[in-house]
């Protein structure tokens, strides 16, 4: 979800240059997913690769 969100926003604005929409509504979709994933579970660095843990 959140690379379908973040590649979204980056097509819509290679193909119509918008930058009030990425300053407007892209960047806080962006933010804000990624705001989700952090606070889901726990983070931890193996093999120099980000790794999340779920806590379902």
């Amino acid at each position: 979800m959140v690379s379908s969100a973040s590649i979204a926003v980056g097509l819509y604005y290679n193909v119509t240059k918008d930058i009030q929409f990425i300053n407007e509504i892209g960047l806080p979709i962006i933010l804000e997913t990624a705001r989700f994933w952090k606070s889901f579970g726990s983070w931890q660095l193996i093999d120099e690769k980000t790794n999340l843990f779920s806590t379902m």
